[in-house]
């Protein structure tokens, strides 16, 4: 579960800008925070990220997309890294890009630490956090890499232990991560063949499976028949008019051209036997295509309507609604974070786009009354202001962003807003959208008072 998220110059985000999942003190909605024995405190399931447009709500979401890459992309020779740094200051323009993430994998807490320019990683730290409180922690570092040393006195248990790091520190490129190089020699390995071998697997497992970003683009991309039976069940639940969902195979002549079918079928044949993946066909659909004795085989999602006479009635997801394509991209993840094996984290970019504020409202109540027995959490960044309830969310879940005088972008949770502090007799059932967008609470758009009209003439 992740327990703190920071980033420093990416982007619009130029001073270090921390997302926390460590609740607070009220005691609204106590039931379902998670509790861990090895936190002096709880943690939360939940995170609104609201901001006018502009003030760096999606940076942050992009930010958390490329630091993950980083962690898992195996990066060729002089192959520049993903480096943007925020440009309205020179300062900046030189400086490192840097992640930091706290978060627990089977009652341990790790801290992960990146520091980055667009040729070389100068800084890279595994830790081990003995949390004291939330805001004092001991820490044992597992390894620490910077741009001329690498340090992993706290990962040897063995001689063997020592050679082996010793070989891939030796090789290790300036645009390689240290924890990519590990997990590729741990691959395989037992604990007793490699003692820090369980560790590295167990980090880098949170990045490539716990750790799920949604964008705001895009549409279904349900790629295998048991998450099509699945999301299947819950759509009726949404009344959408959809009653079932299925793949059906369809014939790649009517999908694609010859001249760019031939091509895309040699690439498919080099994919090993039973995979399967999503593969976009257009804007509004993406097929879903498996490699069956060797040959890649397409299929298409349909969703199953009812006519007035009581026929079925097929829709292909093109002739679907904007809001429906982007309803069935969002619940695979839900559907996932309820029945995975260990806990997972979803970060969804505009939540509210396309859809209608009494659907997501429903997302998000089922979701929290499902915790803490589905061990999961959900972020997401959204303008919809009636989410704003304590009913729904406790007030240190909704986090605010903003753009800074400099063009930098500042946050806070509403628990540590100046503003909201100063409101005397605040009480859970005051009208926290109406302090909203009024200003009372931070993460809204600073407006010209003047009308953009005056002044336009016919031509």
């Amino acid at each position: 579960m992740l327990l703190n998220y920071s980033v420093e110059n990416f982007r619009s985000i130029k001073d270090p800008l921390t997302l926390s999942f460590m609740a607070g003190r009220e005691q609204i909605h106590g039931d379902r925070l998670y509790k861990k024995e090895v936190l002096n405190g709880r943690i939360l399931p939940c995170l609104a990220i609201y901001g006018g447009n502009a003030s760096g709500k999606s940076n942050l979401i992009q930010s958390l997309s490329v630091a993950r890459t980083l962690v898992l992309k195996n990066f060729q020779v002089d192959e520049p890294l993903p480096y943007e740094p925020f440009k309205l200051s020179d300062e900046c323009l030189n400086k490192n890009t840097s992640f930091k993430f706290q978060f627990i994998i089977d009652q341990k807490v790790f801290q992960y630490c990146i520091g980055y320019n667009e040729k070389e990683f100068l800084l890279e730290e595994l830790s081990q956090l003995k949390w004291i409180s939330a805001k004092r922690q001991q820490k044992k570092i597992l390894f620490k890499r910077d741009s001329e040393n690498v340090q992993y006195k706290n990962l040897i248990e063995t001689d063997f232990d020592e050679n082996v790091l010793k070989v891939i520190s030796a090789g290790l490129r300036k645009n390689s991560l240290l924890l990519h190089s590990l997990l590729q020699q741990a691959v395989g390995k037992s604990a007793e063949d490699l003692s820090w071998g369980r560790a590295i697997r167990a980090v880098y497992h949170w990045f490539s499976n716990c750790l799920n970003i949604v964008s705001n683009e895009g549409t279904a991309s349900i790629s295998d028949s048991e998450t099509t039976n699945h999301v299947s069940k819950l759509i009726p639940f949404f009344d959408t008019g959809i009653e079932s969902l299925q793949l059906v195979e369809i014939d790649p002549a009517s999908a694609f051209r010859e001249e760019t079918f031939v091509p895309l079928k040699k690439a498919f044949q080099s994919m090993p036997e039973g995979a399967s993946f999503p593969f976009p066909a257009s804007e509004k659909e993406v097929l879903m295509v498996k490699i069956i004795s060797g040959e890649p085989h397409f299929f298409s999602l349909i969703a199953n309507h009812r006519t007035d006479n009581g026929k079925n009635c097929q829709f292909s997801l093109g002739q679907e609604s904007e809001g429906t394509r982007r309803l069935l991209k969002l619940l695979p993840y839900f559907y996932d974070m309820a029945r995975s094996p260990y806990p997972r984290i979803v970060f969804i970019d505009e939540i509210d786009k396309n859809l209608h504020p009494l659907l997501i409202q429903k997302l998000l109540k089922d979701f929290s009354e499902a915790c803490p027995g589905i061990s999961a959490q959900l972020a997401f960044t959204t303008h919809d202001s009636i989410l704003l309830d304590t009913e729904l969310l406790r007030r240190d879940e909704m986090y605010m962003v903003q753009r800074s005088a400099n063009g930098g972008t500042s946050g806070h949770t509403i628990t540590d807003s100046k503003q909201l502090k100063a409101i005397k007799d605040l009480r859970y059932g005051d009208d926290l959208k109406k302090l909203y967008l009024k200003g009372f609470l931070g993460g809204i758009p600073n407006l010209s008072p003047k009308n953009f009209l005056n002044g336009v003439s016919k031509e």
